[in-house]
């Protein structure tokens, strides 16, 4: 089943009177529980289309769907509740508040998104091996145990996508080894959809397909 189609999209930025394409045109469509790879080198266009495709930033030409609805015609406050329906979200720098506990955070992506079937906060907690530490604050936690707390925070609203920036990017290999083992096991075992950017050509071990940029196009893999 198709989940996300984007039809002909490009993005460009404009400074002043200066344009600057990132995205030239594509076509890219995401089947439901599909792991899929972006890869490229520095300024490909892989984070731009990341946000694109996710609803995060919108297309500067060029259509996105969520199953058969048009998000790129939609309200922000619409696309934010698609966004929360549909999609869950974790990066790099893991944007956990500062102020919260473990359990906290997660309590608030379940208050914000307000849906029915969100799971327990300490099932998704036991599920990436947080729970003993749901009262803990960011700043007492190490980098692998903070992005683990940030995938626990997208899982819990049940989301049939994940979109994943460089998760392991600021990570050392230990503990980017350990994130990627439980990316593998949300595909496999729980069936969840992981859009993935990474540099790292070993993360893409287990994705089922890989899109590779060049000065924002689809290149064939190598």
């Amino acid at each position: 089943m198709e989940i996300i189609r984007a039809n002909q999209i490009t993005k460009s930025y404009v400074v002043g009177k200066v344009v600057t394409p990132v995205l030239r045109p594509m076509d890219i469509h995401i089947q439901e529980g599909e792991y899929i790879g972006i890869v490229g080198p520095s300024g490909s266009g892989k984070t731009t289309l990341l946000y694109v495709l996710s609803g995060l930033e919108q297309p500067t030409t060029g259509v996105v769907y969520y199953d058969s609805t048009n998000i790129t015609e939609k309200k922000e406050d619409d696309r934010i509740s698609l966004r929360q329906s549909y999609l869950g979200f974790i990066f790099q720098f893991y944007n956990l508040i500062q102020n919260l506990t473990v359990e906290e955070n997660i309590q608030l992506a379940k208050v914000i998104s307000s849906k029915k079937d969100s799971l327990e906060i300490d099932h998704v907690l036991e599920w990436v091996g947080m729970k003993e530490y749901k009262h803990y604050y960011p700043h007492q936690l190490s980098g692998g145990m903070q992005q683990r707390v940030a995938i626990a925070r997208a899982l819990v609203n049940r989301p049939k996508v994940i979109f994943a920036d460089e998760p392991t990017g600021n990570l050392d290999s230990k503990n980017g080894q350990d994130i990627m083992e439980l990316f593998r096991r949300l595909h496999h075992e729980e069936g969840v959809g992981i859009v993935l950017v990474t540099h790292s050509l070993e993360n893409l071990k287990d994705c089922t397909r890989v899109i590779q940029l060049k000065d924002g196009q689809i290149v064939p893999h190598e």
